[in-house]
């Protein structure tokens, strides 16, 4: 990745060098240094295990190297011993600069600080109890294009097969996808629409002509070309409701600096660019806070409205933006268009804000247009799942008819059509206005379930349509097919 850390200096030289700093590394320039404080420098060298005269033999062949050092370097000398001291612990600091440089800046590990920071973000804003819990799995970039099915595997049948099993959420990739990734996304709005679990990931800069976000007025027709041929059908397809891309970046530290985050061990300043961290681990954060606060993942957007990112690093004496891309309120809209949900700079304050939360569906017209948002589907597949989950502890052998009635019986509980005249109490023991379930004839073990929230979310109060896959612990013939056997 790059080369050893002090190349050129020996490791008993780069031992000095931490004795050095000890002495000097406060000390203004021009105060005076004691050579009784010279050898108390020498005497902090660690006790080896050998015998005093080992040790002392030890001292004496530091001080003869850096005496060495110093004549290989006449730069650095000078008639006053602590300006040359000073001047070798400069050299130092610039060799372990450049190499500490170096491996920042190798794509390896930024792609591996990048995760890493971004996973550390949101498990820290985890509330604190259980309510939420957090599952991580390594999935190398090419093993990908299969990923999708061992995931199923895990979070559809290794779920439902285990009586009691809490279903996923919500799923992160922390990977960056644009036009030429449609169908490997597309496999993943298959796993996220079968599990009833959106996908939260990232969209690359690459999916515009010239890895850049262009102007607001000629973002309607970024996606036009043919090139981007399978992005639009990708987009028509009713499983892409299941996929929420966002972008740009956000702040995951800031740059190591003396302005900004000093190191203590030497003189750094980091040269390479800033660490951007995956904004779908923002989005989760934000899910997780919104249920741990109101008991539902539906405050997600606006500054007031639970869309602010509160765990990115203060950037105001930096200077930086916590975004990536610094975006306008019109690019924003024109990208929640196109199903990408942007994070801005939020006014008034050095933070980051999603002000919609937009998937990838491409919208409705009319008031359905809030089905393609992210609100309404996180609400309505915690319904769905209970329902998977219904069915997965459905007894063995009870009829198609009978898991229908289980169900509606269970949404009786949850619906009053009279939501005007409803009290916020009333209303969160009865969110829905209306439901209807109905198991598919045949072996397919599918179902409809359309729910109309009762309070309005989003702005609107549209009926939700899902289409499910039952799984019926995987092993059993469902309900629709047993009754004929």
């Amino acid at each position: 990745m790059a080369r050893a850390v002090g190349a050129g200096w020996g490791p008993e030289v780069l031992a000095m060098w931490a004795f050095l700093r000890r002495v000097f590394g406060g000390r203004r320039h021009g105060e005076a240094a004691d050579l009784s404080e010279f050898a108390a420098m020498l005497d902090w060298a660690p006790p080896p295990r050998e015998s005093t005269a080992a040790r002392a033999a030890m001292i004496e062949r530091l001080t003869q190297r850096l005496a060495v050092e110093a004549l290989r370097r006449p730069a650095c000398v000078s008639p006053d011993p602590e300006a040359t001291l000073r001047a070798l612990i400069g050299e130092v600091d610039a060799a372990l600069s450049a190499q500490v440089n170096e491996i920042l800046a190798h794509p390896e590990m930024r792609a591996l600080e990048r995760t890493w920071r971004g996973l550390a973000g949101l498990a820290r804003q985890l509330p604190p109890g259980g309510l939420v819990q957090l599952r991580v799995l390594d999935v190398a970039e090419n093993e990908l294009d299969t990923a999708a099915e061992r995931l199923k595997a895990l979070l559809f049948d290794g779920v439902y097969a285990t009586s009691g099993a809490v279903p996923f959420a919500v799923l992160v990739v922390d990977r960056a996808f644009d036009h030429r990734d449609a169908p490997r996304l597309a496999a993943l709005a298959r796993l996220g629409a079968a599990c009833q679990m959106p996908v939260l990931t990232q969209a690359a800069l690459t999916l515009f002509k010239g890895g850049t976000v262009p102007r607001w007025d000629v973002l309607e027709t970024a996606f036009d070309g043919p090139g981007h041929a399978e992005w639009r059908a990708l987009r028509d397809r009713p499983e892409s409701r299941y996929l929420c891309l966002g972008l740009p970046g956000l702040l995951g530290r800031l740059p190591w600096g003396d302005r900004t985050a000093p190191v203590e061990a030497f003189v750094f300043e980091e040269a390479g660019p800033p660490c951007w961290v995956n904004p779908a681990h923002a989005m989760a954060a934000n899910i997780a806070r919104s249920v741990a606060v109101h008991g539902w993942a539906t405050e997600i957007r606006g500054q007031e409205g639970g869309g602010l990112v509160e765990w990115l690093p203060q950037t105001g004496a930096a200077g930086l933006s916590p975004v990536e891309v610094n975006l306008d309120e019109r690019q924003e809209a024109h990208l929640a268009r196109l199903g990408l949900a942007a994070a801005l700079r939020s006014k008034g304050q050095m933070a980051a804000c999603f002000f919609g939360a937009q998937t990838l569906a491409l919208p409705p017209d009319g008031d359905a247009r809030v089905l393609s948002r992210l609100p309404y589907l996180l609400f309505a597949t915690r319904y769905a799942q209970h329902v998977m989950r219904m069915a997965a502890d459905a007894p063995e052998g009870e009829a198609a008819e009978r898991f229908e009635a289980r169900v509606r019986g269970w949404f009786a509980g949850q619906v009053r059509a009279d939501i005007g005249a409803m009290t916020a109490e009333e209303m969160a023991r009865h969110p829905l206005q209306a439901v209807s379930f109905d198991v598919a004839p045949g072996e397919a073990a599918r179902a409809r379930l359309v729910m109309t929230p009762g309070h309005r979310l989003e702005g609107g109060a549209s009926p939700v349509p899902l289409e499910l896959t039952l799984p019926f612990k995987a092993h059993q013939p469902p309900p629709s097919a047993r009754q004929n056997m």
